[in-house]
């Protein structure tokens, strides 16, 4: 082969790596755009009971002790980073209704890129989107738990949700 055609070739192949690149960031970011199913906008802003981290009742133990199941992520969020917030959510409505109710369980999303809640990355030694369980006696953080499988869930609902499940119902007995 004569140096102009491995020099065309070369172009060729890197104009094709270059167009696969960015078609693969352009769709990526289309999607991330996009609202993942399942998920109104509503619940991705989040309503009042599973966002608001104050207890309402009078109920003496929902002042004293709540456990707190946290989706930590950041602005740009892909399909799998709505799945798992999802995934969670569903799972701890449906596993701890009676919990979420009492308001003995707060489920709630937090954008650790907004400064309020920057101090989490180090309170929690978060290092990419995470499910965190904490327990709280009399306002103060006493324990805590990452749920490191989410990102290898991520992809299997039924796992997931169990797995979800699984662990809470752990951390709430001790373990």
């Amino acid at each position: 082969m004569n140096m102009n055609a491995k020099k065309i070739s070369l172009i060729a192949l890197s104009v094709f790596v270059a167009a696969s690149i960015g078609y693969l960031v352009f769709s990526e970011t289309r999607e991330s755009r996009q609202p993942e199913p399942g998920l109104t906008e509503q619940e991705k802003q989040g309503d009042a009971i599973a966002r608001d981290a104050s207890p309402t009742t009078n109920d003496k133990q929902t002042l004293d002790s709540i456990v707190r199941v946290y989706y930590f992520h950041t602005t740009f969020r892909c399909p799998t980073c709505y799945r798992i917030e999802e995934y969670t959510k569903n799972a701890i409505f449906s596993a701890f209704g009676p919990e979420i109710k009492k308001e003995t369980m707060v489920w709630k999303t937090v954008n650790v890129e907004e400064p309020q809640n920057r101090h989490f990355v180090d309170d929690f030694k978060l290092f990419t989107k995470s499910v965190v369980v904490v327990d709280e006696q009399k306002g103060k953080q006493i324990r805590w738990k990452i749920l490191d499988r989410t990102w290898e869930l991520g992809r299997d609902q039924a796992g997931f949700s169990d797995y979800i499940r699984s662990e809470v119902k752990k951390y709430l007995e001790g373990a």
